[in-house]
């Protein structure tokens, strides 16, 4: 569990202190990642009557936790593909099930992998070479220091902890999104 490395920023997740520790919110988690494996496909199409339901412009994949396979990132692409008017960002630590994903499809133009740094504080780009070339990233910043030049700075720490106005994330041409440490 990566929540038990040190320095990641999975041991640091707000998602451990916020409202996911609560026995109803954990139950519901555990029934939602139950459905996905009981009948992936059904999964799928609920989730794709669920977003389309919410006629939002943009849609965030897992605010707490990651796929558990490649068929799961395949649905989600199915899902964007379907969705074409819906930005998709999917924040992920899951770097071989997207290289094994980008060997047999194209990303959908609306969807944006970004793979997670592992550990706070690493500096992380995109790869130049290889399936994941041009896949954006993101980073964690350790305490007190400040993004580099070639980064975009999250700002939702000084706009009480939401987006807003910013769709960086969701952007396929910002390479290396920067989030401050705690």
């Amino acid at each position: 569990l990566r929540e038990k490395v040190p320095n990641s920023p999975c041991a640091k997740c707000y998602a451990l202190k916020t409202r996911y520790v609560f026995p109803n919110v954990r139950a519901a988690l555990a029934r939602r990642h139950a459905t996905y494996l009981a009948d992936p496909d059904a999964w799928a199409v609920a989730m794709e009557a669920s977003i389309r339901k919410k006629g939002l412009p943009e849609f965030r994949w897992f605010d707490a936790g990651d796929i558990i396979d490649v068929r799961m990132l395949r649905l989600i692409a199915k899902i964007a593909r379907q969705l074409p008017d819906i930005a998709f960002w999917l924040p992920t630590q899951q770097r071989a099930e997207v290289r094994e994903f980008l060997a047999s499809e194209v990303r959908p133009d609306n969807l944006t992998i970004r793979l997670s740094a592992p550990l706070i504080g690493l500096e992380l780009r995109p790869a130049t070479q290889g399936l994941l070339a041009g896949i954006p990233v993101s980073t964690v910043r350790t305490k007190g220091t400040e993004a580099r030049k070639s980064e975009w700075q999250c700002p939702a720490p000084e706009q009480g902890h939401k987006c807003v106005n910013c769709r960086a994330c969701w952007d396929n041409d910002v390479p290396v999104v920067s989030y401050k440490g705690q």
